[in-house]
């Protein structure tokens, strides 16, 4: 059973760490950057869509700062927590 934690503790590190990544090519305009964010917006903008929804990005000094992935990044964070301990729990 240690096997299979540390096989779905990896799959929630790799899809937080794509989070990240897709979050960080918003900041590129380059069009290798707007490719790869429009293939990865099929894993991550539906979820992150539905968050902002709920919660409207503040605006600071004109701009405005949405904390939609990173409340996201959370929630994953918060289920793999949850899941390995479940899958763990007798230690």
């Amino acid at each position: 059973m240690i096997g299979v934690a540390r096989l779905v503790y990896f799959a929630f590190n790799v899809y937080a760490l794509g989070l990240l990544v897709w979050a960080a090519l918003s900041w590129f305009p380059q069009a290798r950057a707007r490719q790869a964010r429009t293939w990865m917006d099929r894993f991550y903008a539906p979820p992150v869509t539905v968050i902002r929804t709920h919660i409207k990005p503040f605006n600071v000094g004109g701009k405005g700062i949405d904390f939609s992935p990173a409340i996201f990044l959370f929630a994953i964070l918060a289920a793999r927590w949850v899941v390995v301990s479940l899958l763990v729990w007798p230690f």
